[in-house]
């Protein structure tokens, strides 16, 4: 989506369509959130225990899936199908 900013009609449609611009944002913080975990790790400033390792996988596996469905909604948005009633 970053890329796709480049061209002129793909940022005029990413910046009419509001579910586009939360998922860019999401997107980058939720990067920036993994990238300071893992750096921390490797610096062995941050320990790995049992619990810590499934609340990053939940923290993982909640963040993809939602993601996909702000996307998803935002491309629904776009080609005019309501794929959830009643979202607006």
């Amino acid at each position: 989506m970053q890329q796709a900013e480049a061209f002129f009609y793909l940022a005029d449609l990413i910046y009419q369509i509001r579910n586009f611009i939360i998922g860019l944002h999401l997107v980058f913080l939720g990067f920036i959130t993994f990238f300071i975990l893992a750096f921390l790790i490797i610096q062995k400033e941050l320990l790995i225990k049992r619990k810590s390792k499934a609340t990053l996988f939940l923290i993982a596996s909640g963040f993809i899936p939602s993601e996909i469905s702000i996307f998803l909604q935002g491309i629904s948005s776009w080609i005019k199908l309501e794929m959830v009633p009643y979202y607006s």
